[in-house]
């Protein structure tokens, strides 16, 4: 008989077990399972805990040294395109997007882009078209503009006037509703 979970719901006690040639084979199953991770860690069963939690460790310093790098690399990349953006009005636009970025990042770069005092009008087409707008305070409205621009396409969206972001049925309608946030800065200008 191997118990292999015990689990306590208010009145209720759940005991889960297999036994017989079921429990002979989980248990060889999982000695073996444990035998191949030792042998990867280079160590013995007993240390496979202390292995993975070290892995652990590393791999989270790894992510934290790799957020601190994707900010500085989205900052440079932000200063890179607010440098050659064309101006609308006495405002630098940038009007990019992407296929398959991801859209934290994208969001990510327009608000570094914002923060340079600049506009950033941003579209992703991955499995769904998603556009971020943002600038900095006072500028226009992000949340307007983003409406005005989807909502002819059949999107969706809205926002404060700072940053907004939405999304429309087709990928194919990212270009379209970019150029539709475009023609309206001119238009506004």
């Amino acid at each position: 008989l191997h118990i292999r979970r015990i689990e306590r719901r208010g009145e209720t006690l759940r005991v889960e077990f297999v036994c017989g040639g079921r429990a002979l084979r989980e248990l060889r199953w999982k000695n073996a399972t444990l035998g191949r991770i030792a042998s990867s860690f280079s160590g013995s069963q007993e240390q496979v805990e202390e292995a993975v939690g070290r892995l652990r460790e590393a791999e989270e310093s790894a992510r934290r040294r790799l957020g601190e790098a994707t900010t500085l690399l989205i900052a440079a990349e932000a200063r890179e395109l607010v440098a050659s953006a064309p101006t609308l009005g006495g405002l630098p636009v940038i009007c990019r997007s992407w296929a398959e970025r991801p859209f934290e990042e994208v969001r990510a770069l327009a608000g570094a882009v914002a923060a340079t005092g600049a506009l950033a009008l941003f579209g992703v087409a991955g499995a769904k078209a998603q556009l971020i707008f943002a600038c900095g305070a006072g500028q226009i409205d992000c949340g307007k503009l983003l409406r005005a621009s989807i909502a002819p396409l059949g999107g969706k969206g809205g926002g404060s006037a700072t940053q907004a972001q939405g999304g429309l049925p087709a990928a194919t309608q990212l270009e379209v509703a970019l150029e539709n946030a475009r023609q309206q800065l001119a238009a506004g200008s």
